[in-house]
């Protein structure tokens, strides 16, 4: 399994191959300017199981799902995100610090590729917490085990110009560590699980409402990696509001055969 330096350090080899690949086969990268940072922005794209590659602008605050939470992980579990460049976000799920044993949790999307139609981004995040001495045996008594869960994503959004239909694609690795058994940075996975989703969004004619259809393999509840993972697919019906408080107010359902379970889905962005 890699743990979170090494995950970091091939993200970073990755983000240079895809830029190269991208070069190579898509053309060159538009330059960066005012208008296509809000062009990009005002391109209408309804993850079910997926999510968006594309940040929000400099200075943007959201309350949106946290990089390795899915469908399935409470909406009280999402993130408070703040866009510190166009291309970079970070945030952190604020309830987790009512946790007496919570030490810390952040994550943060780097939206790499901006192109006219397809969107990169990878994500990371990072979640700690204090194992109770009690429930640990004897001989590791003493020694400030914490529990971490840490997880690292892929997203990429094809988005045609010319077509109502967009795409989105996910990938989810997660992995639950145990941390300082030998020593105080010493990692140990001991579960790690990877998701992948499809999403497939309609824009409809005229009319400011989003029709997606998505499937993929998800943890039951998208918390740790010590969940089974099953496959499931779904609907979501987004409603766009511009310069409304509740800008895109977003319902669906979600269907996983195995379980027999059924998941209403409810969000929305704030503008």
């Amino acid at each position: 399994m890699l743990n979170a330096k090494r995950r970091i350090s091939y993200s970073i080899f990755f983000v240079i191959a895809i830029q190269t690949w991208n070069h190579s086969v898509f053309g060159n990268e538009p330059k960066e300017k005012s208008n296509l940072v809000e062009q990009a922005q005002n391109i209408r794209f309804t993850p079910h199981i997926s999510a968006e590659a594309l940040t929000r602008k400099k200075g943007k605050f959201s309350f949106q799902r946290a990089v390795g939470a899915n469908l399935n992980t409470s909406l009280f579990l999402s993130a408070l995100t703040y866009s510190i460049t166009n291309r970079l976000e970070f945030g952190t799920v604020l309830v987790n610090y009512v946790v007496p044993d919570h030490r810390f949790n952040f994550n943060f999307k780097y939206n790499f590729w901006r192109g006219k139609e397809f969107f990169w981004s990878l994500g990371f995040s990072f979640f700690e917490n204090k194992i109770d001495d009690q429930f640990l045996d004897p001989t590791l008594q003493g020694k400030g085990l914490r529990l971490g869960i840490n997880a690292f994503q892929i997203l990429l959004n094809y988005l045609p110009l010319n077509s109502n239909f967009k795409f989105g694609l996910n990938y989810n690795l997660v992995d639950t560590t145990i941390l300082g058994l030998n020593d105080e940075d010493d990692e140990l996975v001991i579960a790690s699980e990877d998701e992948v989703g499809l999403d497939i969004s309609y824009a409809l004619q005229n009319r400011p409402l989003d029709v997606t259809l998505g499937l993929g393999w998800l943890r039951q509840n998208g918390v740790s990696s010590l969940e089974d993972v099953e496959f499931g697919f779904g609907t979501s019906v987004r409603w766009y509001r511009p310069k409304k408080f509740l800008s895109s107010p977003t319902t669906g359902l979600h269907y996983s055969p195995g379980s027999g379970s059924v998941e209403f889905l409810l969000s929305s962005s704030i503008y």
